[in-house]
Protein backbone atom coordinates (compact mmCIF):
# COMPACT_ATOMS: atom_id res chain seq x y z
CA UNK A 1 0.00 0.00 0.00
CA UNK A 2 2.87 2.45 1.21
CA UNK A 3 4.07 2.05 -2.60
CA UNK A 4 1.04 2.45 -4.09
CA UNK A 5 0.75 6.14 -2.43
CA UNK A 6 4.57 6.52 -3.11
CA UNK A 7 3.37 5.96 -6.74
CA UNK A 8 0.93 8.33 -7.06
CA UNK A 9 3.08 11.44 -5.08
CA UNK A 10 5.53 10.85 -7.72
CA UNK A 11 2.92 11.24 -10.35
CA UNK A 12 2.24 14.66 -9.16
CA UNK A 13 -0.83 13.64 -7.11
CA UNK A 14 -1.54 15.33 -3.78
CA UNK A 15 -2.67 12.55 -1.66
CA UNK A 16 -4.46 13.04 2.27
CA UNK A 17 -2.95 11.14 5.14
CA UNK A 18 -4.03 7.49 4.85
CA UNK A 19 -6.64 6.96 7.74
CA UNK A 20 -7.21 3.44 9.19
CA UNK A 21 -10.39 1.79 8.16
CA UNK A 22 -11.78 -1.88 9.92
CA UNK A 23 -10.02 -3.64 7.65
CA UNK A 24 -10.83 -6.64 9.43
CA UNK A 25 -14.96 -6.43 8.80
CA UNK A 26 -13.96 -7.30 4.83
CA UNK A 27 -11.20 -10.02 6.43
CA UNK A 28 -8.36 -8.01 4.94
CA UNK A 29 -4.63 -7.73 6.47
CA UNK A 30 -4.19 -3.66 6.04
CA UNK A 31 -6.84 -1.07 5.13
CA UNK A 32 -6.54 2.55 4.34
CA UNK A 33 -8.66 5.74 2.90
CA UNK A 34 -7.72 8.68 1.57
CA UNK A 35 -8.02 11.54 -0.65
CA UNK A 36 -6.01 11.98 -4.25
CA UNK A 37 -6.71 15.29 -5.27
CA UNK A 38 -9.49 15.24 -2.96
CA UNK A 39 -11.70 12.54 -4.28
CA UNK A 40 -11.97 9.87 -1.57
CA UNK A 41 -10.55 5.82 -2.78
CA UNK A 42 -10.21 3.60 -0.53
CA UNK A 43 -7.63 0.13 -0.47
CA UNK A 44 -7.74 -2.60 1.17
CA UNK A 45 -4.97 -5.69 1.16
CA UNK A 46 -5.93 -9.18 2.09
CA UNK A 47 -3.50 -11.80 2.62
CA UNK A 48 -3.81 -14.03 -0.11
CA UNK A 49 -1.49 -16.80 1.35
CA UNK A 50 -4.13 -18.44 3.75
CA UNK A 51 -7.48 -19.68 2.97
CA UNK A 52 -9.65 -17.11 4.52
CA UNK A 53 -7.98 -13.89 3.20
CA UNK A 54 -8.13 -15.98 -0.57
CA UNK A 55 -12.10 -16.48 0.57
CA UNK A 56 -12.90 -12.90 2.09
CA UNK A 57 -10.97 -11.57 -1.62
CA UNK A 58 -13.31 -13.65 -3.62
CA UNK A 59 -16.32 -12.84 -1.55
CA UNK A 60 -15.61 -8.89 -2.21
CA UNK A 61 -15.21 -9.76 -5.53
CA UNK A 62 -18.49 -11.10 -6.50
CA UNK A 63 -20.87 -9.41 -3.83
CA UNK A 64 -19.16 -6.52 -3.00
CA UNK A 65 -19.79 -4.90 0.55
CA UNK A 66 -22.81 -2.29 1.89
CA UNK A 67 -23.68 -2.37 -2.05
CA UNK A 68 -20.48 -0.90 -3.36
CA UNK A 69 -18.66 -2.68 -5.72
CA UNK A 70 -14.68 -3.75 -5.32
CA UNK A 71 -12.10 -3.06 -8.35
CA UNK A 72 -9.55 -6.16 -7.83
CA UNK A 73 -6.07 -6.32 -8.45
CA UNK A 74 -4.04 -8.57 -7.13
CA UNK A 75 -4.74 -9.14 -3.35
CA UNK A 76 -5.86 -5.24 -3.08
CA UNK A 77 -9.41 -4.29 -3.28
CA UNK A 78 -10.20 -0.63 -4.41
CA UNK A 79 -13.55 1.42 -3.21
CA UNK A 80 -13.67 4.44 -5.36
CA UNK A 81 -16.47 6.98 -3.50
CA UNK A 82 -15.90 9.36 -6.14
CA UNK A 83 -15.37 8.71 -9.94
CA UNK A 84 -13.31 11.43 -11.28
CA UNK A 85 -10.34 11.59 -13.20
CA UNK A 86 -8.14 11.42 -10.15
CA UNK A 87 -9.75 8.02 -9.31
CA UNK A 88 -9.69 6.22 -12.73
CA UNK A 89 -5.42 7.51 -12.78
CA UNK A 90 -4.93 6.68 -9.24
CA UNK A 91 -6.89 3.00 -10.37
CA UNK A 92 -4.38 2.77 -13.25
CA UNK A 93 -1.72 3.54 -11.34
CA UNK A 94 -2.80 0.15 -9.12
CA UNK A 95 -3.31 -1.73 -11.64
CA UNK A 96 -0.05 -1.02 -13.21
CA UNK A 97 2.13 -2.49 -10.32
Amino acid sequence: MDDFIAKLQGAGFIVSEPKEKMYVMLGASNGAGFDVNGDSIEIYEFDTSITSGRDALERLKTDGFSGQAAEIHKNLAIFVHDKSENTDAAKKILFSM
